[in-house]
């Protein structure tokens, strides 16, 4: 009872399940998503974003787990002095030296990310015992041109708790929702802007005039109760339109399509029922809503599954903390 408390108060102080839910968004739409609970003095979890994640997929042709795995960050100079350089610290000034001798600006953090100004790349890395009680497990934190943590790694897993939307056919990363989803998104942007060009072309309230009607084009404004004076004949005002039916019929089916594909349906995900459907009472919406119980059980168990590993992760750091401070006293 008195650790079932304290998971509770842990849960709560590091907002375990808030955090969960935001790697289980991650999951969805990169394929995986990462919680690190680990203990830098302190016993902390935060969610990291899947792009900080690096592992050698040629490690994982059979199994999903590498035998090690690397968290990139870009941070700041000052942070980094901070850290590592204070004055406490053995080699602070060669610390400090390699720090400023970083190159700040070149080169890329991502395909699609540049270093910001005053900004380096630090690379955690954890790699796992080769096999049980062999010694060889290795934890480093590393800058360019110096490594400020190199220690042993005694821990039987990396200090992560992963979820995926899609377990891979072969390698880690899993297949994300998005990605599944990709063609019907494809297909409905097609539509959305075939019927925006449509819309802003054909759409367009206009006004035919004749050449000989004595009607200027300046006339016609916004004006309310404005009196037009022509000869012959009058001005006719028109709108044309754009697209039959079928295109938003079309397009109504293909999203209705994407919905049953990913196991959702319109009263979950928009708060909408089906054209015709009637629900009369609350067992009939409990009903209904059980329909996607046995599409996402699955998904359930795993994100139930990601809850206990947190705990579990939280009673091993907290044991080998409590175990530490025993000694000392």
């Amino acid at each position: 009872r008195q650790l079932e408390r304290m998971m509770w108060g842990d849960f709560v102080h590091h907002k375990i399940h808030k955090k969960l839910e935001r790697c289980f968004k991650d999951a969805c739409i990169y394929g995986t998503g990462f919680l690190k609970i680990d203990d830098d003095g302190e016993i902390y979890a935060e969610r990291v974003h899947p792009s900080e994640i690096v592992v050698d997929q040629r490690e994982c042709v059979s199994n999903e787990m590498p035998l090690q795995m690397h968290q990139r960050k870009l941070v700041s100079k000052l942070w980094l002095k901070k850290t590592y350089a204070n004055k406490g610290r053995k080699n602070w000034k060669q610390i400090e030296r390699s720090i400023d001798d970083l190159e700040t600006i070149d080169g890329n953090y991502t395909n699609y990310t540049s270093k910001g100004v005053e900004q380096v790349l630090i690379v955690e890395s954890w790699k796992l015992e080769t096999r049980p009680g062999s010694g060889d497990g290795r934890h480093t934190i590393c800058i360019e041109n110096y490594t400020l943590v190199d220690e042993v790694y005694d821990r039987s897993r990396f200090p992560f708790i992963i979820q995926k939307w899609e377990a891979p056919e072969s390698g880690f990363y899993g297949r994300s929702l998005v990605g599944d989803l990709i063609g019907y998104q494809i297909r409905l942007n097609d539509l959305n802007e075939a019927i925006k060009h449509g819309q802003d072309t054909m759409c367009v309230p206009r006004v035919l005039l004749e050449q000989g009607s004595g009607v200027e084009g300046q006339q016609l404004d916004s004006i309310s109760g404005k009196i037009i004076k022509y000869r012959g004949t009058k001005p006719e005002a028109i709108t044309w339109g754009a697209f039959n039916a079928e295109i938003y019929n079309e397009r109504d089916r293909i999203e209705a399509a994407a919905f049953k594909f990913a196991g959702l349906s319109q009263l979950s995900a928009q708060g909408q029922l089906p054209k015709q459907a009637r629900l009369d009472s609350s067992e009939a919406l409990r009903e209904y809503n059980a329909i996607e119980d046995g599409r996402f059980n699955d998904k359930t168990q795993d994100y139930e599954e990601a809850a206990k590993q947190a705990a579990s992760h939280l009673i091993e750091l907290s044991a080998k903390k409590f175990k530490r401070k025993k000694k000392r006293g």
